[in-house]
């Protein structure tokens, strides 16, 4: 299932995309919801970023290959750092560079949203392991 966070007649919303169209969603994404009768196609709607995070936490230099790219030193620690949350841009939004001259490193970054339910969850999960 493709959950995502879309823009239709102003309005955006969460609605799950099928085929070639998007189904909007009422409720919780992360709990109870329930799909629409409505069937919007994929081409109608502009695709959001699919979260909106009010804060950014930022893990650098938390390899050995991007520290030798980069020419720097292996910290003994991970670098942490915080990122606008306005550095969340939906597929196929434009990239703006401020300055040009600074290198520019090619990433993907992997996502994880830590919550109650999701340590309860795993802490549940451990328990039936064992």
């Amino acid at each position: 299932m493709k959950i995502t966070l879309f823009k239709y007649q102003d309005q955006v919303r969460y609605g799950v995309i099928k085929e070639n169209k998007v189904i909007p969603l009422s409720g919780d994404i992360f709990g109870a919801y329930e799909e629409s009768a409505e069937e919007i196609p994929l081409n109608d709607v502009e695709l959001q970023a699919p979260i909106q995070p009010r804060k950014l936490i930022c893990v650098g230099l938390n390899y050995a290959l991007h520290a030798k790219e980069t020419n720097k030193q292996i910290p003994e620690e991970p670098m942490i750092f915080m990122c606008s949350p306005s550095a969340i841009i939906g597929p196929n939004e434009t990239i703006h560079l401020n300055n040009q001259e600074d290198p520019i490193d090619y990433e993907a970054e992997l996502v994880i949203v830590i919550g109650k339910k999701g340590r309860t969850l795993l802490q549940a999960n451990i328990k039936n392991m064992s």
